[in-house]
């Protein structure tokens, strides 16, 4: 084990819970001895994680444990910690069968009483840094990034097509209205709100509109209601030219399909902020939905009104924030003006999935 905050380490990994991962990830990797394995702590707040590489070979792991510095009660929770696990399981079940290029960590192995569990390690960069790091050259060559997104959608659509079954619709929709009416009304409290009251109160009617309003996409009144990722965004996938794959499933849970398409696609519309990037949209925004689109169909208006959903989401976290002072509450002020911006052109639309 590697002598990198070793003091700290032993506190959680004993030569006991060593030895024990040691073992599963030789039982995984169908080894004939026990493996050398190097620990590394690459996030320490609310939980720990660590890279665990596999000496002489190029496998690594992913260790996470709950509850170092709660954040949420929900990870002093251990039937909430089976149940991650049950769902991250399940998420496999249905990628496993993905196509070439396209994958997720596997979960391997779940220690209640250590409130970890141990996950394969999955190559390539985090989309969100590429964007980052590279946000002026996508204005002028965006090639690379318009194919990350492309495959991001596949993987969603492949995802998708393996896990979601159809089901009756009454009532999908129930707690995102719920959602949206806590949301509204704390706004409407708000002086400083970015956006009128006229178009706060026409949001839920609008979301309403559209998840009632499936035309031809659905004539039976069903819908693809599935195992949602339920965090389907640029920092979660792991992307290289031949290969996308996605981590972090711990919101995951049952929901229409619509749920993911509209997450990304409000992430990237806003990310398209930058003035430099806006005639890109289209191009990032098409990328994606084809790519979503040759693997699995999208349902055109309750798709729309997801991706409305996810943009008031993030209106709501903008505009409820403490304004910080000097540039800091610039950027915050500029941001949450395009939300609005963004949710005024989402109610004036009739869908930008048809």
């Amino acid at each position: 084990m590697d002598n990198t905050n070793n003091s700290q380490q032993k506190t959680i990994l004993d030569d006991a819970f060593i030895k024990a991962i040691a073992i599963a990830i030789k039982e995984e990797l169908a080894l004939e001895d026990e493996p050398q394995l190097a620990f590394k702590i690459i996030y320490d707040d609310d939980r720990r994680i660590y890279k665990i590489k596999v000496e002489n070979s190029g496998q690594f792991f992913v260790l996470k444990i709950r509850g170092l510095k709660v954040v949420k009660q929900a990870d002093l929770d251990l039937a909430d910690l089976q149940k991650e696990y049950d769902l991250l399981r399940k998420a496999w079940d249905s990628a496993a069968s993905m196509k070439d290029g396209l994958g997720m960590s596997k979960p391997v192995k779940l220690w209640i009483d250590k409130k970890a569990m141990l996950l394969s390690g999955c190559r390539g960069h985090n989309l969100n840094d590429q964007f980052n790091q590279h946000v002026f050259k996508w204005a002028y060559s965006p090639k690379a990034f318009e194919h990350a997104l492309h495959q991001c959608g596949r993987w969603l659509g492949n995802f998708h097509h393996n896990a979601a079954t159809q089901k009756p619709l009454d009532g999908a929709f129930d707690n995102r209205l719920k959602n949206l009416h806590r949301m509204i009304s704390a706004m409407q409290e708000k002086e400083s709100c970015k956006l009128s009251k006229h178009h706060l109160n026409a949001i839920t009617d609008r979301f309403s509109q559209l998840v009632s309003d499936t035309g031809s996409d659905d004539s039976d009144g069903n819908g693809p209601i599935c195992q949602v990722h339920g965090n389907f965004a640029y920092r979660n996938v792991l992307a290289l030219p031949s290969e996308t794959n996605l981590v972090d499933f711990e919101d995951a849970h049952i929901e229409h399909v619509a749920f993911d398409i509209g997450q990304f696609t409000a992430e990237l519309l806003f990310k398209s902020q930058f003035p430099w990037l806006r005639h890109r949209t289209k191009q990032f925004f098409h990328a994606f939905v084809t790519g979503y689109q040759q693997e699995n169909k999208i349902q055109s208006n309750i798709t729309h009104a997801y991706l409305g959903y996810h943009l008031v989401v993030h209106f709501y976290e903008h505009n409820m924030r403490k304004k910080p002072s000097g540039l800091k509450g610039l950027v915050l002020s500029y941001r949450t003006n395009y939300l609005a911006k963004l949710i005024r052109q989402w109610l004036a639309k009739e869908s930008m999935f048809g």
